[in-house]
């Protein structure tokens, strides 16, 4: 039985390995000289596209890198990393590995063995979600051997019984055993092969029609391949196509071939995979259209050849307005892609009557090209539909100069635009390449203000690895442009000034590459004495290469600070380096830290991920050092990088909230440990989850928040994103307050399931001061509300300012008393600053109490001079 599930298993994640499968399809085929060449990549495929959110370049050379490393991971030739030698234990197995003809003996065959404690159902699956593939999740659930000269190889006994993987070089075709005794003969099944061939509405054979593999069990199924049909036989061909089991469950499971296009119904013929149909599988092509998409620069002219094109089903209005979609496009399938040459994309084999959406990112334009259109509506029918910049709105146009007035040329920049209006604040990202003269432009974005905002833009250069920028520029702006394309002029993006350069080692005195490295200043805050904090302008922030290098920069006015290094790395311990400014050959030397590792087991419907993971150690300093990290989703989890010396190791359910679980006393050692009071750590029974969503009235998520607890619960606190919160708790019910900026705070209590809370807007909190505060240019007084009901919390996203006439206004955060906190802060930079909060005897009144958070309230504060003096005097020296 256990057999039996880990074979329905494989054969599930086989589905989810597809894009690894067909590299390796692509392998076996270059040996048999059998199989067509990809269909155009979708954007999720496509090796040359940069895609949003993910930090690794994309390029074609990228893309080869990958598929290649794909095949070396499958156990292609040279591959004999991670293998176990041959046993010598008396109780070894001896395992032989033959070829389909069940007699020639397969030399290099890589077989697995697994555990039988290991090999379950729930790892596997977890492992599906992780996105890994068959011989990957094989490989981490076993050990690996090679067959030596013989087709055999000695691997250990397992007490509790095995199962053997055998793979082939090529990692597609292999075959599951149960262990019947001391000696086991695996025999590979024999190549796969099946082929489609593609008809047209008019009985004829149609060449290049993308033609998919799909492999389904139960109500699930994926794509695994996908070939190009080729000559005038419209034929498909495919081969190793799938991994054959020498058990049997393949009667749960079908293959099926058919026609792979986006934007038309499916067409599909299945067949059993076990036996493969030795004709052509006949596949007949439904009306469709085409539709030709067309991209215009500014001024009207084609865009370079070889810019992406994306075409889709525009999603349904929630209004009904529009054709709804087809019962086959109930959800929205992934795009179709294609290239522009002569500023067109074609688009063949387009269903009839949809609704679709097109779009582009060319190089000169920074925010996507977007359109709806209607598809053909007969067969045969072209459609064009046209993309081009939209010039009713404000198109800024830049040319960005380096130091010394030389254009730069096909740079990429990244561009934030910043909006300040009040106590509300915005931020839009983009990114733009200048063109070969230095020109780019920037489209504005929609962002009513008010006549006192103030609105500008950062514009940076990133490094060729890693974050931060090496150049910049700011450029105010005018609230408002008008339409069409207004001529900024020219943008000087002068270099950070240079801070230190030097080199990170590790324990072993080789490079380390990818370590982070910040600058960090002597700062005082409060009643503390001086020391380092890091600088959290993430621009300053930068990675070593692969020789372990770096160059560190700061802000023109960090000229005269105490400067350190803040370096750290994935296992070694961070370390803390000062330097004298304009320090270069800086030599930084990491140590090799300590690992810990282990395991939770909970129900199925906590979600382990949302749980913080504690390691804490008193110093001598009298202060605590912390540690967090999360589990996967089967449970397991690690820390690393840690110093050694004794822990205490906590699982806390809601950031500050009791710890659920405490092992006091964890010893850490140089390398990885373990300790088997955390492996596993058996949370069944102890613990639950409850979802929340929040929505403003308008029904909608709210963008962020705050959950604290009330009474008993008033050390549970969490922030939320999105309007989605997960609380965890082993009590029957919680009592919970819900705040977010702009909204009364709504209180729950006895919540004990999932809830969806509506909150409504809150009034401005009107401060004045008794009178106005004269402050330098680069200082500021802001105000702030803490709640005095159980343990403080801060409430409110950052600052709220006063302005030149000594008012600030901040939403209310709901009925109940606070207390007033006045922060005085002086601006490092043009992202950087530093806050210190003046006393409590200073502010008066120290408390203020709302009564009705709907109904704006206005409160007189007096701040003592004498307070802010004294911070200004430490602050100057």
């Amino acid at each position: 039985m256990r057999t039996f599930l880990l074979s329905c298993v494989v054969l599930l994640l086989l589905a989810a390995g597809w894009w690894v499968l067909r590299s390796a399809g692509q392998a076996s085929g270059s040996a048999t000289g059998g199989i067509a060449a990809e269909a155009p990549a979708r954007p999720d495929e496509a090796g040359a596209a940069e895609r949003p959110g993910d930090p690794r370049p994309r390029t074609a050379a990228g893309a080869a890198a990958e598929t290649e490393a794909t095949r070396t991971s499958l156990g292609g030739p040279g591959d004999d990393l991670g293998f176990a030698a041959p046993s010598e234990e008396p109780d070894a197995i001896r395992v032989r590995v033959l070829a389909p003809d069940g007699e020639t003996p397969v030399v290099g065959a890589e077989v697995i063995a697994i555990d039988g404690a290991e090999a379950d159902q729930r790892k596997a699956m977890l492992a599906l979600r992780r996105g890994q593939t068959v011989p990957e999740i094989l490989r981490r659930l076993g050990v690996r051997y090679r067959t030596g000269a013989d087709g055999t190889v000695r691997v250990r006994a397992f007490p509790s019984g095995a199962v053997f993987a055998a793979l082939d070089r090529k990692g597609i075709r292999l075959v599951i055993e149960e262990e019947p005794g001391p000696e086991v003969e695996l025999v590979l099944q024999p190549r796969t092969r099946v082929e489609a061939q593609v008809f047209g509405p008019d009985g004829r054979p149609v060449a290049e029609v993308p033609v998919g593999l799909v492999v389904g069990v139960g109500g699930w199924e994926q794509t695994l391949m996908t070939r190009t049909t080729e000559g005038r036989d419209g034929i498909a061909r495919f081969e190793d196509f799938l991994p054959v089991l020498s058990l049997d469950p393949l009667p749960t499971v079908r293959a099926e071939l058919g026609l792979d296009l986006p934007l038309s119904e499916p067409v599909r013929e299945s067949f059993a995979p076990a036996e493969p149909p030795a004709e052509p599988v006949l596949l007949l092509l439904p009306e469709t259209g085409s539709v030709v998409v067309e991209v215009r620069d500014l001024e009207g002219d084609p865009v370079p050849d070889g810019t992406e094109v994306f075409l889709g089903i525009a999603p349904e209005e929630e209004d009904g307005a529009g054709p709804p979609l087809p019962p086959w496009m109930r959800t929205p399938s992934n795009p179709s892609v294609a290239e522009t040459r002569h500023g067109e994309a074609r688009f063949p084999f387009v269903g009839l009557g949809l609704r679709l959406r097109a779009g582009a990112r060319p190089a000169f334009w920074p925010r996507p090209l977007i359109v709806d259109a209607t598809g053909p509506e007969a067969p045969g029918q072209t459609v064009r539909i046209r993309l081009e910049p939209d010039t009713s709105r404000p198109i800024l146009v830049f040319r960005a100069l380096d130091e010394e007035d030389r254009p730069l040329a096909e740079t990429k920049l990244t561009i934030i635009h910043h909006l300040e209006d009040g106590p509300r604040s915005a931020q839009d990202w983009t990114e733009a390449t200048t063109g070969a003269d230095g020109r780019f432009l920037y489209p504005l974005p929609e962002s009513p203000a008010s006549a006192d905002a103030r609105r500008f833009l950062e514009i940076g250069i990133r490094p060729s690895i890693g974050p931060g920028w090496v150049a910049q520029t700011r450029v105010d702006l005018a609230l408002s442009y008008p339409p069409g394309p207004v001529e900024m002029g020219e943008v000087r993006l002068l270099p950070l000034p240079f801070l230190a350069g030097g080199i990170v080692l590790g324990p072993d005195d080789r490079p380390v590459e990818g370590a982070t490295v910040r600058p960090a200043w002597k700062e005082v805050y409060g009643p503390e004495p001086a020391q380092f904090y890091w600088d959290e302008d993430w621009r300053l922030t930068v990675q070593t290469g692969p020789d372990g290098t770096f160059v560190v920069r700061g802000r023109p006015d960090d000229r005269g600070r105490e400067l350190a290094l803040a370096v750290s790395a994935a296992g070694l311990i961070g370390t803390t380096v000062p330097v004298v400014p304009g320090s270069d050959g800086v030599l930084v030397r990491l140590a090799a830290g300590c690992g810990l590792s282990g395991r939770l087991l909970s129900d199925p419907e906590v979600e382990l991920p949302q749980l913080d993971l504690r390691l804490s150690r008193e110093l001598e300093e009298g202060q605590t050092s912390y540690s967090t990290s999360h589990a996967d989703e089967d449970g397991r989890f690690s820390f690393e990088g840690l110093e050694p010396g004794r822990y205490r190791f906590e699982i806390v359910p809601n950031r500050d909230e009791d710890p659920v679980f405490v092992a006091d006393d964890v010893l850490l050692a140089p390398g990885e440990n373990q300790d088997p009071r955390l492996d596993p750590v058996d949370l069944r029974g102890r613990l639950r989850s409850i979802h929340l969503l929040v929505e403003d009235p308008e029904e909608e998520p709210v963008p962020s928040g705050s959950i604290t607890g009330i009474g008993e619960d008033s050390r549970l606190w969490l922030q939320f994103r999105n309007g989605e919160a997960v609380l965890f708790t082993g009590r029957p019910s919680l009592d919970v307050r819900i705040q977010a900026s702009g909204f009364q705070a709504v209180e729950l209590h006895g919540l004990a399931r999932d809830r969806t809370v509506r909150l409504r807007p809150a009034a401005l909190v009107h401060f004045v001061l008794a009178e106005p505060i004269p402050l330098p240019p680069s200082m500021w007084l802001a105000v702030n509300l803490v709640s005095v009901d159980g343990r403080d919390r801060w409430l409110g996203p950052g600052q709220h300012r006063f302005n030149r006439r000594g008012e600030a206004r901040l939403p209310a955060p709901g009925n109940g008393r606070y207390r007033v906190v006045i922060e005085l802060s002086r601006q490092n930079g043009e992202s950087s600053y530093t806050t210190h909060q003046l006393p409590a005897e200073s502010v008066r009144p120290g408390e203020i109490e709302i009564l009705d958070a709907g109904v704006e309230q206005t409160f007189p504060i007096e701040v003592d001079r004498a307070a802010i003096e004294e911070v200004m005097k430490r602050w100057s020296g």
